[in-house]
């Protein structure tokens, strides 16, 4: 029997020796290798079933795992004293610390938790640690290292064991291993590096580095019968970086994702690869409601029928609405509000109805039974519904039964659960179960430290040979007293120790490696890096970086692009209102994309009123307010009182009319809002009217409100559009002004120009010839009217010229409006002739959602580098 420390030699060195005896020999003979913990752990079992030792059940990892944290959760619950952030992270770490404890036999020190009495963190840890012991003896469990114990009270025996001697056994598992068996040591084939030394390469940054690997796996790949490694010596944080980089290297980034010719050692956890995430996250819509990110992507997921899978126009709506609504997360209940009322029969439809009709999922339940409760809910939700499940997604699929077996194997140690709890359990057990996808022998590896021992490459790279790394630096475990770990010696905190053993790993990869290389990075965050201390007398070579990709820069054939050719609008839609003109002057590509193609832009999140919603409030209490006054004298008539009386009526009035409007729409303002903030607002808004009434009294010419609100329709150039102004006020000599109500205060500039940025008020000249003045009203405090005319009376200070209001663009109102006419017509035309030119006018780009379509940055980009080179020339 050959004990390796971990099954990816124990398979190796299997398929090493039936390779090797199939040359040899015609009938194979078998070879037994093990990994040491495998043969040490049936050893008790077989203890166990003889009855040699008493009965007990050994817990699993995830097990332990689950009870630490059970019972940490509980203890925070009730001591006050401190909170945890991530308690799962502390379970682990806990754990961690009670393994380290019973590998060195630790309950043979006399008055053990006599030494735990000096630190926080390990009285803490204590506390929990003999909850943990009390419990475990409740459900007569056993960890492997307490099973490791039991072994020595067994007879000795002398089987005859070949053990791997590298790296170092923890103390108890080395004595059970020597009590139970004849051993001798295999010992690892090493090179010293004076020898055969390493290349070494140096990079700038840590994302050079693993490009440059990636780049150098690609380039051994072509080589026939090449066994190629690259090892990360922090796998955890640097095998997303690289997977990417040779993802890009072998073009597996789009439609060939699944065909990467590389084994990742650690493989994926099961809950992030899509099929699983998306369904936690349906399983989790039942518990409460989603975050608008999650409920966008249980819509667009393949493995559901989701809204957006082969959506209608009338399930867009529902998307459209939802998000109009602000709300941050989106429920069940809302969801099924809308599709009731905008869809006839949609598949979602009838899921959410079956779902919200059964409560099953209240109550506590065992683990075992939340485990086909999760079973018959993805039944019921069809998952996964996709047509044809591709090689990887099938092998996925397989899994399903394995994390279910798992979350019933924790009611060992947990009690029944709810709904909530036993979704945290089902996730965790998903993370704890890593996924490999099969890809072929000859694939590249990527491996930790430790999977690299004792196997055989042509070329290996060795990723991350940092100080501080490679060896890593002693550190204390802070649940364990220092007088603890001093006295066992732990390897952790014995800075001699970790570096011979990083010496010894790197002689033994460069014995197992035809050619072995060593990097490193000099910067990591900005911050300065140095290599590795048995790598430092190397010398190096600097790398270029990676960016940009050499895909980019290879030589691509340049196709020849007919000239875009305008596309006239059709009669029929040749229709809009004031927002088109003011699009068209502010970029043509902006209402092409807006008013032709009718691009929807999803709302994003609110939090309280915004900005639309506060306007419409504010517009909505000048529309009641003007309704009952109609003119100056009216509102000098009425006393002060009785004017707040009805500012407050119509701030409620409007409010309702807005909270009425938003429940029609599937969603309720007022919980959106709150109670608190609807209250701030509505004062908000009285006090803002009331101040603004007081200037409304204040104008110095008399005047009578003759239009609110009323919708005209306006033909300019051919172009058919609808207009609405807030209101438009007679003068007592006769003369008329239209008034346009603001939340901001904006500059009288806005209407100037060949490209106006604020057309409305300008296109109201368009309908009424007796028009002699416009206005912005901004409804905010300490603002007044922005006008525009001749001695209107909006101020009362005294006005200045046209020719000087408009900076010298107009000498008097007549040649204002005839500019503005040739203006707007001109507008109006190019939107009509589908000029749809990317020219924003200044400030354009600010608040607009459409630089991805447009690409403006690049542009700009690609504008200042030829003015830079031209200046150089």
């Amino acid at each position: 029997m050959i004990l390796t420390p971990g099954k990816r030699l124990a398979r190796e060195i299997v398929e090493a020796w039936t390779t090797h005896r199939q040359t040899t020999e015609s009938t194979p003979s078998r070879i037994l290798v093990e990994p040491v913990d495998a043969w040490l752990e049936r050893a008790w079992i077989n203890a166990v079933e003889d009855g040699r030792l008493p009965l007990q059940r050994l817990l699993s990892n995830e097990q332990q795992a689950a009870l630490w944290d059970d019972i940490i959760r509980k203890d925070v619950s009730r001591n006050h004293s401190f909170s945890l952030t991530q308690p799962r992270a502390t379970a682990i770490r806990a754990k961690a610390a009670w393994d380290k404890l019973s590998m060195y036999r630790g309950s043979e020190i006399s008055d053990l938790w006599g030494h735990f009495q000096f630190e926080e963190d390990c009285v803490v840890f204590a506390r929990w640690a003999r909850k943990f012991r009390d419990q475990m003896q409740k459900i007569n469990g056993a960890t492997r290292y307490q099973a490791y114990e039991q072994l020595l009270s067994l007879p000795a025996e002398s089987t005859p064991i070949a053990l791997y001697e590298f790296p170092e056994l923890p103390p108890i598992t080395r004595t059970a291993l020597e009590h139970l068996s004849e051993l001798a040591v295999i010992t690892p084939k090493i090179t010293s590096h004076h020898d055969t030394a390493p290349i070494v390469r140096r990079f700038a940054t840590r994302e050079d580095e693993l490009a440059a690997a990636a780049e150098w796996a690609h380039s051994m790949s072509a080589l026939p019968d090449k066994r190629t490694a690259i090892v990360l010596l922090d796998l955890e944080r640097d095998r997303a970086q690289l997977e990417y980089f040779l993802r890009a290297q072998f073009d597996c980034l789009d439609a060939q994702y699944n065909d990467l010719p590389v084994n990742f050692s650690t493989g994926m956890p099961l809950g992030m690869t899509p099929m699983f995430r998306d369904a936690m996250i349906a399983l989790q819509w039942e518990a409460r409601p989603l975050p608008r990110s999650d409920w966008l992507a249980l819509m667009r997921s393949p493995f559901f029928p989701g809204l957006l899978s082969n959506a209608s126009q009338n399930e867009l709506t529902v998307v459209e609405r939802l998000f109009r609504s602000g709300i941050t997360e989106i429920s069940m209940d809302q969801t099924l509000h809308l599709l009731t009322r905008s869809v006839s029969d949609t598949p979602l439809k009838a899921i959410l109805i079956a779902l919200r009709s059964d409560k099953s999922h209240r109550g506590k339940k065992t683990l075992s039974a939340w485990g086909q409760w999760i079973r018959s809910r993805l039944q019921i939700w069809r998952w996964p519904c996709r047509a044809s499940l591709d090689s990887i997604e099938y092998q996925q699929l397989d899994r399903f039964d394995v994390s279910l077996d798992a979350l019933g194997a924790l009611s060992a140690v947990l009690p029944i659960q709810t709904h909530e709890a036993a979704l945290t359990l089902w996730r965790q057990s998903l993370s704890n179960i890593a996924f490999q996808p099969k890809t072929p022998d000859d694939s590249i590896r990527v491996m930790g430290p430790l999977e690299a021992i004792g196997l055989e490459f042509e070329g290996m790279w060795i990723c991350g040979a940092q100080q501080g790394v490679f060896p890593r630096v002693p550190r204390l475990d802070a649940f364990l007293p220092a007088s603890i770990q001093k006295q066992f010696d732990f390897q952790e905190l014995n800075g001699p120790r970790l570096l011979a053993h990083s010496q010894k790993l790197l002689e033994i990869w460069c014995a197992g490696s035809t050619e072995t290389i060593v990097s490193y990075h000099e910067l990591d965050r900005g911050l300065p890096r140095q290599p590795s201390a048995l790598i430092a007398e190397f010398e190096s070579t600097i790398q270029t970086g990676w960016f940009p990709p050499s895909r980019w820069l290879a030589h691509r054939q340049v196709e020849e692009m007919a000239v875009d050719e305008r596309v006239p609008v059709a009669a029929q839609q040749s229709t809009g209102g004031s927002g088109l003109i003011r699009d068209q002057a502010s970029c043509g590509f902006k209402a092409f994309i807006k008013h032709r193609i009718k691009v929807t832009l999803l709302g994003s999140e609110a939090f309280g009123f915004t900005a639309i919603e506060r306007g419409l409030l504010l517009h909505e209490m000048m529309f009641y307010l003007w309704h009952d006054l109609s003119s100056q004298t009216a509102l000098l008539d009425i006393a002060e009182t009785v004017l707040l009386e009805r500012i407050e009526r119509a701030a409620k009035t409007a409010l309702n009319k807005l909270e009425a409007d938003a429940e029609r729409s599937g969603f309720s303002l007022r919980a959106r809002v709150g109670e608190s903030c609807w209250q701030l607002e509505q004062a908000f808004c009285i006090d803002v009217v009331t101040t603004w009434m007081h200037q409304e009294r204040d104008r110095t010419i008399p005047f009578t409100v003759v239009s609110l609100e009323e919708e005209s329709a306006l033909n300019i150039s051919g172009l058919e559009l609808t207009l609405r102004p807030d209101r438009i006020d007679r003068l007592e000599d006769g003369r008329r002004i239209v008034i346009d109500y603001k939340s901001t205060a904006p500059a009288k500039s806005r209407w100037l120009g060949l490209r106006p940025q604020e057309p409305q008020l300008p296109l109201y000249t368009f309908l009424d010839q007796e028009l002699e003045g416009i206005a912005f009203a901004p409804l905010t405090r300490d603002t007044q009217f922005i006008p525009l005319g001749n001695d209107l009376g909006l101020t009362q200070t005294p006005e200045k010229s046209l020719l000087q209001q408009t900076k010298g663009w107009a000498e008097d109102w007549d040649n204002l409006v005839a500019k503005w006419a040739s203006a707007l017509e001109e507008l109006a035309k190019a939107f009509l002739a589908g000029v749809a030119s990317i020219d924003p006018a200044p400030g354009a780009c600010q608040h607009c959602d459409l630089k991805p379509v447009c690409r403006i940055e690049q542009i700009r980009r690609t504008q200042r580098s030829s003015a830079e080179n031209e200046a150089f020339e």
